[in-house]
């Protein structure tokens, strides 16, 4: 069981949508968000190295939108000892050469799988993802 170190101070929300969302955590208090941007994982994002100490990307490693090089940006913003949270459509998986990239980086000692499984993404169409969640190193 993952025991958290404490909150993590920065934490970066990627996701592709057309809409803004506001994320309530329950943390005692509403998480206050110092900037908003728009970018892409396909592109060098508009960050620096190392800037958060968590990521989190839900809904973007699906048909048309990334492919498994986008791992390489989550891991270029994301301190070491930070934890990156993503899921995996099953359609993707396999084609957009994930399970390669996933071993290559932890081969590397680039990140730790802290946590992989396959489990229920999109109910109502029976779409399985993969939900995954690594330590940096």
């Amino acid at each position: 069981t993952l025991q958290p170190k404490a909150v993590a101070a920065s934490c970066a929300v990627l996701a592709v949508c057309s809409t803004t969302i506001i994320l309530r955590l329950g943390l005692n208090s509403l998480i206050a968000f110092s900037a908003l941007l728009t970018g892409s994982l396909n592109d060098k994002l508009p960050i620096a190295d190392n800037a958060y100490d968590a990521c989190l990307c839900v809904g973007v490693f699906t048909h048309g939108h990334v492919s498994a090089s986008g791992l390489q940006e989550l891991l270029r913003i994301t301190a070491s000892g930070g934890y990156i949270c993503f899921t995996i459509n099953e359609g993707v998986y396999d084609d957009y050469g994930f399970e390669a990239e996933m071993a290559r980086l932890e081969g590397e000692k680039r990140w730790s799988i802290l946590h992989f499984a396959k489990d229920n993404y999109m109910t109502k169409k029976q779409v399985q993802g993969y939900y995954c969640l690594a330590e940096i190193l």
